[in-house]
This record gives C-alpha cells, structure tokens and sequence, in this order.
C-alpha cells in the first residue's frame, strides 16, 4: 500500500493535465494514505489509534476534493456528514459521491479503504489485510489510469508497480520465515514442557504405592485379621466390613492431603475381589482435620476392576494410571498384606490413589500463567485454573485424535493463535488413558515479529522513497522531447498542417520528431487529393446502391470472414429477416437451406472457388421453405484479389409450381387416358380379328360404349375446367327442381356398379334453384363417382337434399375410406390426389373435386366436406334457393 501511495504522489506531481493546486492536493491525500500504511505496517499504531484515524481521514477528504471536477457548498456539507462514522464512514460516503460525479475508479478507491477500515475495526483475522490490498490495487489501477495521458506517469507507474511486487514478494517471504521460525521455537518450548509435565504426573504413581503401603502397617492386629479372614462367610461379613473401616479411617486420617481415597480388597476364597469398603479423604468436622467418607459405588467399581488391584491380590505391589469417567484419570496402587507366618496368600490388597486434579495440574505447571495445562479424555476436558481459557475444537478433536487415540506427539498453532503440544499419558500396557496438553499464548511470538517488522519496514521506507525519487526525475528528463511531439500532433489534429516539432536529438525520439514533421508537410499535399477522392468515391457507392436495391433478385455481399456486409430489399424479402439483423452476422446462419440433392449450402456459400450456381430451398424463420435458384461469385479488388463474395437469389417459386402441376397433369392424363383406351382397344381387336358370337359381340360393344363414355367424361372435364379457368365457361340460369336433378343423377348412374346402392333421401318441400341443370347433374355424378370409387368394398352411397337458411343444401355421402379433415383444402387444388403415389389403389385426373367446387362457385354456391379415415366422406352442395 506504502509503495502505491508514493508512486500515485509521483504522478500527481508530473500530471499536466489538473490544476496545480488539484495535483498538490491529490499528493497530500496519497501521502496520508502513504504515512498511516507505513506506521500501520510497520506497527507503530494500531487501526484503532487516534493517529491512523486522523490520517486516513484527511486523506480521503484530499483526494475526495481532488477528484471532484468542480467543489460545490453541497461537496462541503458531504465532507461533515460522514465524519461522525470515523474514517471507514468518510471513505465509503465521498467515494460513493466522488464515483457518481467525478472519476469513478478513485470513487471506487476511497469505497474499498473505507470498507477495509470497518473490516478491520470489526476483526483481526487476515480479512482485514485482504480488504486493504484489494483497496491497493483499485487505488493502484486508479493511478494508472491517470498518469495514461503522460509518459513521465507511466513511467513511474511501471517502477512503482515493479517496487510494490517486490516489496510485496519480500514482505510475504520475510514475514512467512520470521513467523514460522518463531512459531517453531515457540512450539518447541511447548512440547518440552509437556513431556516435562508429563515426567511429573508419571512421578505420582511413586506417591500411591507410598500410600497403599501404608495402609498395610494398620493391619497387624489380630483381631482385625481375624475378622478379615473370616469375610467370606456371610454371617462374618459385617465384621469384617466394620474392621475394614476402621483400619482405613485411620489410615484416611493419617495420609491427609497426600491420598485421595483408600481400599481393602479380600484376596482369598470364592469371593476374591470383594470390596470389603473404600474411604474417599474429605475435609472432617471443625477440629477434627480429615476424615474418610465412603466412595461411591461407580469408583469402587473400577478399583474392584483394575489391574493394579488384580495384580496386588496375586501378590505384586503395582500402581497405574486408571481412566474413569468424562475428564477423570486416577493414579490408582496397589499392595498385598500377608499375615505371619508366611508364606501364606495374601489376606487383603490395600488399594490406594488420588485423581488427577486441578489443583494438581496447576501445582505442576509452577505458577507460570502465560500458559495453561489441560487432562484431556476422549470424554472430557479438565483445566488447570478456572481461569485458563478453554482449547479451540480444531486443537481439541486433533489431540484426541493423534495423541489419545494414536499416542503420538502433537505440536500446533490453533485457530485462536494459541501454542498447543500435547503427549499421551500411558498406563503399565502402554495404553492411552489420555493426554497432557500445554497450551500457550503467541504474546511473545507477536512481540518479537512486531520488532523485526519495524526495522524493515524502516529500511524500506528510505529504499521505496529514493528510487521513487529517481524514477521521476528520470521520467521527466526522458518525456521532455515527446511532450514537444504531443503539442505539435494536438495542433495538427486540430487543422493547423503547419504545426511542426521542432525536436532534434540524436536519440530515438530526435528520429520521431523528424519524421513527424515530414508527415505534417505530407498530409498538406494529401488534404486536397483525399477530398477529391472522397467526393467521387461516394458519387460512385450510391449509383451502386441504388443500381443493387432496385433489382427484383436478392443480393447479399459477404466479406472474407464470411459476415454479411451489404443485402438489398428483395433479399430482405426472400430470407425473410430484416438488414439491420443480417448485416454484420455470418452468411450461414442467415441463409439457411440445401440443393435439391439435400446437401446444405454451408460453407460453399463462402468459398473462394469458382463461381457456384445451383437450385435449391431457402429455409426462412417460420420454417418454411422457398425454392430459389443461388448464384455465388467473388468479388475482386483492381489486382484480381479476392475480397468477398456475392450471393444472388433468384425465387423461383411460381416456376417450380408450374413445372409440378405439369407433370402431375402429363402423368394423370396419360394414366386416365390409357384406363378407357385399353377396353377401346382390345375388345375391337378381338372384333375385328376373330368372328365373335353376337351376343358375346354386343357385350364387347357395350363395354367399349362405357368406355368411350368415360373418355368423353374425362375429356369434357378437361374442356371445361379450360374454360372456367379461362374464364370462357357460361351457365344458363333457370329454375330447377332439385328432385328431379337427383333423380336424373340416379338414373344416369343406376346399373354402373352392382356393388353399391345409390340411395335417395329428400326433405319435401324444396325450393327450387337457379342454374343449369347439365353442369349441376355433371357435378352431382362427380360426387357420386369418388363416393363409388373409394368405397372399395362396396355399400350405400345416399344422396339427400333439404332446405335450410333460404339455401338447398345437396349431400353425397359415403361410407368407404374417408381422409384426415386436413386434407381437405389440399384436395381441392387441381391436380392432387388422396393418395399422390404412382401405385395408388384409385384412379383419376385429380380434376374432380376443383371441378365441382368451380361449378358450385359459378352458381353462387359453396362447396364443404366431413370425413374421418375409415368412416367415409360427406360432401354437400349449398345453392341459393329461389325465391316462390
């Protein structure tokens, strides 16, 4: 932060483009922030000091004015507001107001150290350094950002930002060895008072055994051998329970405060094991001293249990560390008593111990209370003073991890900055019955890295501050020539071509401005001749421009990145989207189709290759597709250099519809021409080359009769429908009678197909209608024919006819294979068939129902149709009635 600060002081002063007096106030303010990080760093104040206060915030309010473009009475007024906030509160306040008037990165600069002086007030914890390097870096980026208009700026900005890196790598280096060294002697000290510490409590066992063998002494009365020897009879227990008693009240007495509790245990017969009593030392009455209070049963229990007690009564002394439990650990001893004359087996085990307590931790650790001793159980936690401060839970779960579980050694630095080691305590099996940890504060450790972080920080302070001194000094000297080259190009720039620089040194910077003033008096005699240029150049483009939106195909120029440069209004048409989204986006993503072979036009619509043509669908953005014919060519420059490519697209819509109803109309004519032919043909054939039987002779004329009926009827149909759509087809229009039209319809059809029934249904009375009777009868016998015709398996074909809304409405209803409802409108187009396949079950021109619809229309009428597959079709005429 030091080393930004004195580097931002550096360019403020060789800044030219601020008010003196606003570049001296801004170095004030970066000078403040520059002291308060020095004595901050270097551990003179704390955050907290009135000192560091008072820095900071003068140095927010300098820079806050400095960066304000111009100080008003309502700037005044936010410069007490935030006053009361201390310094955090001045630095977010006038850096919020300085970003929404003046220079937003300083704005952001005085936001950050205003926010990092409340981290910091409210932790200690690294977040706080964090938030004031983040506050150096904007601030860094902010000075950079001003000196960007001077070279001299940037110049000390790369020394001072050069400095900061090594400052920094040096600091992070130096402080990570100096911390860590003292953190491992500090560590070290540590673990050796534990193991020391330890060494002690291992010494208490001595001091059991002492007292378990004194209980013995007690026990040389006969009669309290008596009585223990005849403990294992029931009716002799409670004699031997009371003798018990006696003989460990008065060894309680006796021991005081260097025993905590005391046993017997009967050794011999059945009930070898038997606590005969356990007295615990407590305080006695007034004058009494001591006493002995009973033990309660849990502790008996465990005494009862011990190897200490199993291994006395077999006849060995022994003592060991023994865990109850949460934090309680006893040393627990141990001695056999057996009565002349021996040898004999022991008569009882005298058992005595103490817990490890606080009064024991605390006289063990010496009075030193710079540090605390802990008991640690997988349990529990016992302390050495009320007062010791407890064990952070990352250092606790690691001491019953590594050392009460495993018995290693443990030596770390806790969260809350406490010094922790820690050794097992282990009974006679080398088992962990818990663990001894000595846990210290870091005072000292902080204390001497303080005095190491002064002295270099006072080094740096003279080394930061002399090499900042000579970059600018040597910033300075080095711009001088490019300041001349600066004006004379700021001249230039605003129209004054005689502005020259007036530099020649023998440097680098001699050679720039010699070669400046050479342009200068170019760009004279280049003025002239550009504007000329210009003026033809856009005489030209618009000529071009307006030769391209005027044409009737799409052009679309593409660039060699393959983005879309230029397109014309019939291009905008035929894509689909509008210029101003396809100019500037990629030519693939705006034309967007394939060939007819279904290869996609891809990237051949940005290949430099030959030119391309060839047909295909243009897919626009509702999906649809529209055949056109793409050209693509390239566009050169004056030396044949590819440029570009143009794209033209030609619709071809309306000829590809033309060329389909063709050759649907050359393959249904030929089809349907054939189907009457082939009787024609080969019945007279057989007429002509054999004598025929007359009656099998009539049935051949008869058949060739039906057939050249059926070929009148397909060629009427075609007469006709080139009439109507010609507009040559008449109507004579006359009254009707419906009934008898439906008659006449039945009667004509009637014996044409054996296998369906042609019924009649009509709604008496009918109005009559206005037409022409034939053309009507013709339509009528088109809707009986495709009712006939896909009803393959034969049934009713009905007719019915009735009167509703002054109209007559003429239904022809089938119940063969019907089509989807969607059909329908496809079906009315002239030349479509249900199924359009070159092997379908039904024949037809696909005329038909065009036919009809034509002929209703003609006569005012409207023609609608009901179908569902496999439910069959209806079809109904709808003709204006004629008024009685």
């Amino acid at each position: 932060m030091f080393v930004v600060a004195a580097g931002g002081v550096a360019v403020f002063l060789l800044e030219r483009g601020r008010r003196r007096l606003v570049r001296l106030v801004g170095a004030a303010g970066l000078a403040g922030l520059g002291a308060a990080a020095f004595l901050r760093g270097a551990d003179f104040v704390g955050t907290d000091d009135s000192v560091y206060a008072i820095l900071h915030g003068a140095a927010f309010v300098l820079l806050f004015l400095a960066m304000l473009p111009a100080p008003t009475v309502e700037s005044a007024a936010l410069l007490v507001a935030p006053a009361l906030g201390g310094p955090a509160g001045i630095g977010i306040a006038l850096g919020w107001v300085a970003a929404w008037r003046g220079t937003r990165l300083f704005g952001f600069a005085l936001i950050a150290f205003g926010a990092a002086d409340a981290v910091r007030a409210q932790t200690s914890d690294p977040a706080g350094d964090v938030a004031v390097i983040v506050a150096a870096v904007v601030l860094g980026a902010a000075v950079a950002r001003s000196a960007g208009g001077s070279v001299a700026g940037r110049f000390v900005v790369a020394s001072a930002s050069l400095l900061a890196l090594v400052v920094l790598a040096l600091s992070i280096g130096l402080s990570v060895l100096v911390t860590n060294r003292l953190t491992d002697e500090a560590l070290d000290r540590a673990g050796v008072q534990a193991r020391a510490e330890s060494e002690q409590v291992a010494l208490q066992r001595t001091r059991a055994q002492r007292g378990a063998n004194y209980v013995t002494n007690f026990l040389a009365n006969p009669a309290i051998q008596d009585a223990l020897r005849a403990a294992g009879q029931p009716e002799a227990r409670p004699g031997a329970v009371v003798a018990a008693g006696q003989v460990l009240q008065k060894a309680a007495q006796d021991l005081g405060s260097d025993i905590g509790f005391v046993a017997l245990v009967r050794a011999g017969g059945p009930d070898a094991g038997d606590v005969l009593d356990a007295l615990e030392v407590a305080p006695g009455p007034e004058g009494v001293g001591v006493q002995g209070v009973p033990l309660p049963a849990t502790d008996r229990a465990v005494i009862a249990a011990a190897s200490v007690t199993r291994q006395a009564l077999g006849g060995a002394p022994a003592s060991d560390f023994v865990r109850l439990g949460g934090e309680s650990v006893i040393v627990l001893a141990g001695a056999p008593y057996e009565p002349d004359p021996a040898p004999a087996p022991p008569l009882v085990s005298a058992v005595a111990g103490f817990r490890i307590s606080r009064g024991l931790l605390e006289l063990i650790e010496g009075g030193d209370t710079s540090r605390a001793t802990y008991l640690v159980t997988p349990t529990g936690v016992l302390p050495s003073r009320d007062d010791a401060p407890p064990l952070a839970a990352s250092s606790l779960a690691a001491v019953r991890e590594r050392v009460v579980d495993q018995g290693l050694e443990l030596r770390q630095r806790s969260s809350d900055g406490r010094y922790t080691a820690a050794v097992a305590l282990f009974d006679s099996a080398q088992q962990q019955v818990g663990a001894l940890v000595v846990s210290g504060s870091d005072a000292a450790v902080i204390g001497t890295r303080r005095t190491i972080f002064r002295a270099l920080f006072s080094t740096a302070l003279g080394g930061v501050l002399l090499a900042l001194a000579l970059a600018t000094a040597a910033g300075a000297r080095i711009t001088a020539p490019l300041r001349s080259v600066t004006r004379a190009a700021r001249r230039l720039r605003a129209g004054d071509l005689g502005a020259r620089s007036q530099v020649r040194t023998a440097d680098e910077v001699g050679t720039l401005g010699v070669a400046f003033d050479e342009m200068a008096e170019g760009l004279e005699e280049q003025a002239a001749a550009l504007r000329a240029a210009a003026l033809e150049e856009a005489h030209l483009r618009r000529q071009v421009e307006g030769v391209m939106m005027s044409m009737i195909d799409g052009v679309i120029a593409v660039d060699l990145t393959g983005e879309v440069t230029a397109v014309n209004r019939a291009a905008e048409d035929l894509v689909g989207v509008p210029a101003d989204a396809m100019v500037g986006a990629p030519v693939s993503e705006v034309v967007i189709g394939s060939d007819n072979e279904g290869v996609a036009f891809g990237d051949r619509l940005t290949d430099l290759a030959p030119a391309l043509s060839l047909r295909g669908g243009l897919v626009q953005p509702d999906g649809q597709s529209r055949p056109v014919v793409l050209e693509r060519s390239a566009i050169t420059d004056d030396d044949g250099k590819p440029t570009g490519n143009v794209i033209v697209l030609r619709d071809v819509s309306e000829e590809e519809a033309l060329e389909r109803m063709k050759r649907d109309f050359l393959a249904n004519i030929s089809h349907e021409l054939r189907t009457p032919l082939t009787p024609i043909k080969g019945y007279s054939s057989l007429m002509v080359k054999r004598e025929l039987p007359r009656q099998q002779q009539l049935d051949f004329l008869d058949e060739i009769h039906k057939s050249a009926g059926r070929l009148e009827r397909i060629i009427g149909i075609l007469v006709d429908f080139a009439a109507i759509e010609a507009g040559r087809f008449r109507t004579a229009r006359v009254p009707i009678d419906v009934p008898l039209l439906v008659e006449a319809v039945v009667a004509r059809w009637d014996g044409r197909s054996p296998d369906h029934d042609v019924r009649v249904e009509i709604e008496e009375p009918l109005p009559e209608v206005s037409g022409d009777a034939e053309v009507l009868s013709r339509a009528l016998l088109e809707l009986v024919d495709n009712g006939v015709k896909y009803s393959p398996e034969g049934g009713a074909v009905d007719i019915r006819a009735r009167a509703f809304d002054g109209r007559v409405r003429i239904e022809v209803s089938d119940h063969g294979i019907g089509f989807p409802p969607e059909q329908l409108d496809e079906l009315m187009r002239e030349f479509t068939q249900a199924d359009p396949t070159s092997t379908r079950r039904f024949g037809g021109l696909g005329l038909g129902l065009p036919f009809v619809q034509r002929i209703t229309e003609a006569h005012g009428g409207r023609l609608s149709a009901t179908s569902a597959p496999g439910e069959g079709s209806t079809f109904a005429i709808d003709l204006p009635a004629v008024r009685p």
